[in-house]
């Protein structure tokens, strides 16, 4: 942006005449006379040649705001994900940290003693171990995306979140 608005205000100065005035002097031998020259020139820029060039120098300009207000908005939009990405998680960990785990922990162990007085059969407590596993297995799956979420947030926003 710096660079287009340096651009833009470059252009416009190339509007202004330009103005350049010289003094040379030529010391030459004894029998002939010193040269002594005064030069003065004014330029006069063509007025559509300025036009065009601030012109393509405002678009460039309006081109790099545009470009910098759709990665802008994209940024948010992805920000605004991640939240919801990362909120849904924490739920959902909450979840599985105060109601799922314990009940099916204690499901497991109700299966076991019970196998344990031959009262239930070994496959109902593979399957209650199975569940468990499972559960603590979607439980650290879910943990990591929460986790991968907010170090992203962290990366786009530049805040500490933990």
């Amino acid at each position: 942006m710096q660079k287009q608005d340096a651009q833009v205000a470059s252009a416009k100065r190339e509007g202004k005449p330009d103005f350049e005035l010289g003094y040379m002097y030529q010391n030459t031998d004894r029998k002939y006379r010193d040269y002594y020259m005064l030069t003065f020139d004014v330029r006069f820029p063509r007025k559509k040649r300025v036009d065009a060039e601030i012109a393509g120098a405002q678009e460039k300009l309006i081109a790099s705001r545009q470009t910098l207000d759709a990665h802008l908005a994209q940024q948010l939009a992805q920000v605004q994900q991640l939240y919801v990405e990362a909120s849904s998680d924490e739920e959902q960990l909450k979840e599985y940290r105060e109601g799922l785990a314990p009940q099916s922990d204690a499901a497991y162990r109700a299966t076991l003693s019970a196998y344990a007085s031959n009262k239930e059969q070994f496959t109902h407590v593979l399957s209650y171990f199975t569940d468990l596993l499972n559960l603590k297995f979607e439980y650290a799956r879910t943990l990591l995306d929460h986790e991968t979420a907010l170090a992203h947030l962290e990366s786009l926003t530049g805040a500490t979140l933990r």
